[in-house]
C-alpha cells in the first residue's frame, strides 16, 4: 500500500483525475439538487458598501477555479520555501480535496480578496527569511496587504499578531521592520481616507467607522453533527502530525524546522481567531485551513510508512462521509 508515494510525483492524468474528482465533489450539491443557503453573494467593501452582487451559482463556480489555483500555490510554496523538505504534489492533493468538502469556503465573494491579499503578505513573510528576501520592504508589504485585507474583512486586522509572530519566530523583527510594517498599515488608511477627504464623503466614512465590527466578538452558532466530528478528527490528525513530526526532527535543517513551527503556530492561532469570530466562520474558515493543509502535507509527504497510508485512507473516506452528511443536514 503506497498511496502516498504515487502522489509525491504523480503524472499529468493523475493531476486531471484529481481535478475532476474534486469538481465533482464540489458540485454535487447542485447535481442531487440541493438549493443554496443564500440566492447571492455581495461583493462589500468596509462591511457596508456593496460594488457587485454573484448569484450564488456564478460565485460558487468562480470559487472552484480559485481553488485550483491556491491548491498550486501552496505547492509551489513548498517547493520554494522548503515548508515541506522534498518535491511533493501532496499539498495540492490535499488542498483540493479539503477545500472540496467544507461548503462554508465554497463561494466567491469579498473575502477571498481578503484571502488573496493575505496569501500574498504570507508570501513576504516567508522571504523575509528564505533566500534573505529584502526584510524592510517585505515587512511593509505585510502591513499593507493585511490592512487592504481588512477592507474587504475587517477582522484579518487581527492577524498581524501572527506575522509580528513569524518575524520574531524567523528573527527578522527589528526596529527598521516594525516602523516599516507600521508604515504599511498607515499608507492604505491614509489613502482611504484621502479618498473619502476628496470625494467629500466624510459623512459616509464616519458612518462606516460606527457600523464597523472589528471590536465586537460575537456568541457561537449551531454546528452539525457532521461539523463537529469533523473538527474531531481535524484536532486528531494535527496531534498525529505533531508526534511524527518531533520523533524525526533533528533529521530536518534548520529553516524546516523554523517553517514547519510557524505553521503549527499560525494553524493555532488561526483557529482561536475563527473561534472568538465564530458567527463569522464562513467568511474566517479559510485561513486555518490553509494552515492546516500545509502541516498535513508535511505529514504525509514525509512519512510513507503503511500507518500514513491507512490514516490518508482513512481521512479521504472520512472526509467523503462528512462531505455527504453535511450536504443532508447531519
Amino acid at each position: 500500500m503506497q498511496v502516498l508515494k504515487k502522489l509525491l510525483t504523480p503524472s499529468l492524468e493523475s493531476f486531471i483525475i484529481l481535478i475532476i474528482f474534486s469538481a465533482i465533489m464540489w458540485f454535487l450539491p447542485y447535481m442531487l439538487g440541493i438549493p443554496y443557503l443564500q440566492p447571492s453573494y455581495p461583493f462589500q467593501v468596509f462591511g457596508t458598501f456593496t460594488w457587485f452582487t454573484l448569484s450564488a451559482g456564478w460565485a460558487h463556480f468562480i470559487q472552484f477555479f480559485c481553488q485550483i489555483a491556491i491548491g498550486f500555490v501552496l505547492m509551489r510554496w513548498c517547493e520554494r520555501w522548503q515548508l515541506i523538505p522534498l518535491r511533493s504534489a501532496v499539498p495540492f492533493t490535499i488542498g483540493l480535496f479539503i477545500m472540496s468538502i467544507i461548503a462554508e469556503i465554497q463561494f466567491f465573494d469579498s473575502r477571498m480578496v481578503a484571502l488573496l491579499l493575505f496569501l500574498l503578505a504570507t508570501r513576504d513573510l516567508l522571504s523575509m527569511y528564505s533566500y534573505n528576501g529584502e526584510k524592510v520592504s517585505a515587512a511593509f508589504n505585510i502591513g499593507f496587504f493585511m490592512t487592504c485585507a481588512a477592507f474587504f474583512e475587517q477582522k484579518y486586522l487581527y492577524l498581524l499578531i501572527v506575522f509580528v509572530f513569524g518575524m520574531v519566530l524567523f528573527s527578522t523583527f527589528s526596529w527598521r521592520t516594525f516602523f516599516a510594517l507600521l508604515s504599511g498599515i498607515l499608507v492604505p488608511l491614509f489613502l482611504a481616507c484621502g479618498i473619502f477627504y476628496l470625494s467629500d464623503n466624510l459623512d459616509f466614512l464616519t458612518v462606516i467607522v460606527s457600523q464597523s465590527h472589528v471590536y465586537s466578538f460575537e456568541q457561537s452558532i449551531p454546528l452539525f453533527s457532521s461539523d463537529v466530528l469533523f473538527s474531531g478528527m481535524i484536532l486528531l490528525l494535527f496531534l498525529i502530525s505533531l508526534v511524527s513530526y518531533f520523533s524525526v526532527s533533528l533529521n530536518f535543517k534548520l529553516h524546516v524546522r523554523l517553517n514547519f513551527f510557524f505553521i503549527n503556530l499560525a494553524f493555532v492561532l488561526t483557529s482561536i481567531w475563527t473561534s472568538l469570530f465564530f458567527q463569522s466562520v464562513d467568511k474566517l474558515l479559510f485561513v486555518p485551513i490553509l494552515f492546516f493543509i500545509l502541516l498535513l502535507s508535511f505529514f504525509f509527504s514525509t512519512n510513507q510508512s503503511k500507518f500514513a497510508n491507512i490514516a490518508f485512507i482513512i481521512f479521504i473516506v472520512c472526509g467523503l462521509a462528512y462531505r455527504v452528511f453535511n450536504l443532508i443536514g447531519f
